[in-house]
């Protein structure tokens, strides 16, 4: 009964032997979109402010995005993402 009236978003932690009887799941479908195109300026930008890479390795970085085809250069030269 310790989790009866549990109304969290997650699961409390657990411990062997513990008992979690689910009385109901609410699933509910959900979408995403690309994010918008971004200048090399801005994208460097967020690699920087993410720990990606240094100031020597950014330029292969940008390189490999390409090769591997995760993103292209639009007619504005910005980087949009491609489709999985």
């Amino acid at each position: 009964a310790q989790y009866e009236q549990w109304h969290a978003n997650k699961v409390p932690l657990l411990r062997v032997g513990d008992v979690f009887q689910l009385r109901s799941l609410l699933m509910t479908e959900g979408r995403t979109s690309p994010p918008q195109p971004i200048s090399e300026s801005e994208l460097i930008s967020t690699m920087d402010k993410n720990g990606i890479g240094t100031d020597a390795t950014i330029a292969t970085h940008i390189t490999t995005i390409q090769a591997r085809e995760y993103a292209v250069r639009n007619a504005q030269n910005q980087f949009e993402p491609t489709k999985l």
